[in-house]
């Protein structure tokens, strides 16, 4: 073997462990995975069994069942408040009602007299 043979199988080898050391670095991996096609895969839709479908829908109708428990406790105490006013009071009184505007045009149109 001749000098240069051994320094060209010596540059080869060097080479070779230079890419080695691309790839378990990480950096070489998008050089090699550039030219392979990609497959994108498709999201499994997951299922859940029919027990676990009745544990949830039992779970969400106590759910309901409370939240409609607690407003009908509220209800009757809505009801009660409205039955402490009476009539004659400030708040009923149709003196404290505001008039509507259109209600003046039309007093005004009633008590004008036309031309004959």
């Amino acid at each position: 073997m001749d000098m240069t043979s051994v320094i060209a199988s010596i540059d080869a080898e060097i080479g070779k462990l230079q890419q080695a050391r691309l790839l378990l670095s990480g950096i070489g991996r998008v050089a090699l995975d550039a030219g392979a096609p990609t497959q994108k895969r498709k999201r499994r839709r997951r299922r859940l069994s029919a027990a676990a479908r009745r544990r949830i829908a039992e779970a969400q109708r106590k759910r309901w069942a409370e939240t409609k428990k607690a407003a009908t406790k509220l209800a009757p105490a809505k009801k009660a408040a409205k039955k402490t006013l009476r009539k004659g009071t400030a708040k009923n009184a149709p003196e404290s009602k505001p008039k509507k505007a259109g209600s003046k045009k039309v007093a005004l149109a009633s008590t004008e007299t036309t031309p004959s």
